[in-house]
């Protein structure tokens, strides 16, 4: 009597752990038989709730259509001034007093920088002044003269030419060429960043879908376990077996529970970071996951693959803006020299004194001749100037020769790695399958193993202790090939960070 108790709680233990989670589990599924959850569609629900993959992705596009902003740099802009002006300050000339000296200027163009370094600008410039109540007491007249107002109107091109620092357009290239990387580094890690949360979200799939699948393993191991028990006990009840026999299969029996419920903590913990990717807070998944057959897995194909996995892109544009620093950088330190130009025309007669002008403009007149070149002005000059440090100069080119440099071979270093990192999956691939099938044959194998064991125990033709090792050996099987089911499917899914963006 004292023994009979035992059994009843391991029974009882062995149920609550495991065939309540059956019940509970294994009843929701047969709800969903039907549908099962796909991979695909666990991935499209995570694409479209993680807010995580959200922002990495919009990040992404942001940063690629910012790629184009290098374009601005040699764009063509437009640009207006206006300005007026009053001074009323007494003028040194006793000859010539007047109240103010009013001036309106107004200024009407565009400018573009070249990619060769021809900086241009093409204006319309219109100059009122006038002279307020001008009076002389040494010249008469000459206030009548000054007080009419003075209008030039001139369209203008300026033309200025770097030969040195910024020699033929290099700082300008460079700095376009450092906007368009900035943008796509930041492109392809983001890009990246949402498909490695992917990549996590899929792995996380075929976790649950594993401690499913141990659960159910588990739980036929529980039902074995109970029957091996239930023999020994009724043996010990008529006095045919020993009372050992029974404590063994009693212990087996436990054993079973304690396992149940540790499958049962990684499924609630699986649940939970498979609802996390999905942005749910829960720990309950009602839905149904898809089962590959172990024949498709056998068959599984290889992700197609890009030619650079995105976060080595991220690398090259990286290499290639620390590249554009240098050449920014060093030509900054560089003698200036610039050749620059102009040409106006002034929007003036021949002679002012003479004709229809009688000494004096009206705007609308000065408008009027601003495109006939009687009066024109040019200007043509040479800019010059040098930092005198060279120590420091010499210093700062290095080390920009050096950055370079680095940044070169980090980039040849991350190639390098992802030829190894995909050579490597490509082995654990070709692993997992061979050790898949292994698997299946081992637990072909253990299964008629321990049945045939089962039967010889039947006839006393050999001891519980080796069925319960037999079972062991069964199950560890079971969990075995479960395994390599997962770790093939875990490859599959590292893999495809190797391909195109999603």
């Amino acid at each position: 009597m004292k023994r009979s108790s035992a059994p009843r709680l391991a029974k009882t233990c062995a149920q609550a752990l495991g065939f309540s989670i059956t019940a509970t589990l294994f009843g929701t599924l047969t709800t969903h038989a039907e549908t099962p959850f796909s991979i695909n569609d666990y991935l499209n629900e995570v694409s479209q709730k993680n807010a995580g993959i959200q922002g990495s992705s919009l990040s992404a596009k942001a940063s690629e259509l910012r790629a184009n902003e290098s374009r601005l740099v040699t764009a063509l802009n437009l640009y207006a001034n206006f300005e007026t002006k009053s001074d009323a300050k007494i003028t040194p000339f006793s000859f010539l007093q007047y109240d103010r000296l009013a001036t309106n200027t107004f200024s009407l163009g565009v400018m573009k920088t070249f990619d060769f370094g021809l900086q241009t600008k093409l204006h319309y410039d219109v100059i009122s002044l006038q002279y307020l109540n001008p009076q002389s007491s040494l010249i008469p007249g000459i206030g009548t003269f000054f007080g009419s107002p003075y209008n030039v109107a001139s369209p203008v091109l300026e033309l200025s030419q770097s030969l040195w620092n910024n020699g033929f357009g290099r700082m300008t290239r460079a700095s376009k060429e450092l906007i368009e990387a900035q943008n796509l580094a930041s492109s392809h890690l983001n890009s990246f960043q949402a498909k490695n949360t992917l990549v996590q979200a899929e792995l996380t799939y075929w976790r649950l879908a594993a401690a499913r699948q141990v659960i159910e393993v588990q739980n036929q191991a529980i039902d074995r376990a109970q029957k091996i028990y239930d023999w020994n006990k009724n043996r010990v009840n008529l006095h045919l077996g020993d009372e050992a026999d029974e404590l063994q299969a009693e212990a087996l029996l436990q054993s079973r529970g304690l396992d149940v419920l540790t499958a049962q903590n990684e499924e609630r913990a699986a649940s939970r970071e498979f609802n996390s990717a999905r942005n749910q807070d829960s720990d309950s998944v009602p839905e149904k996951l898809h089962q590959l057959a172990l024949e498709d897995l056998s068959s599984v194909e290889i992700p197609k693959r890009a030619e650079l996995r995105e976060d080595v892109r991220a690398a090259k544009e990286a290499a290639r803006i620390t590249q554009a620093n240098s050449v920014i950088q060093t030509e900054k330190n560089l003698p200036n020299l610039d050749i620059y130009g102009s040409f106006a025309l002034n929007g003036q007669p021949q002679n002012l004194m003479a004709g229809p002008y009688n000494g004096s403009l009206s705007l609308g007149q000065t408008l009027g001749l601003s495109v006939l070149p009687n009066r024109p002005s040019y200007t043509l000059g040479i800019r010059f100037s040098m930092p005198l440090d060279f120590e420091t100069v010499s210093q700062s080119q290095e080390s920009w020769r050096q950055e370079k440099a680095a940044a070169e071979l980090t980039y040849d270093r991350k190639l390098f790695e992802q030829e190894e990192s995909w050579k490597d999956l490509n082995q654990k691939l070709d692993d997992s399958k061979n050790h898949l099938k292994l698997s299946q044959l081992l637990e072909v194998t253990q299964k008629k193993k321990l049945e045939k064991e089962q039967e010889r125990l039947k006839r006393g033709r050999t001891t519980t202790f080796q069925v319960l090792l037999f079972e062991q050996d069964y199950l560890f099987s079971q969990l075995g090939r479960i395994k390599d089911q997962i770790a093939l499917l875990n490859v599959v899914a590292q893999m495809k960070l190797f391909g195109e963006s999603r």
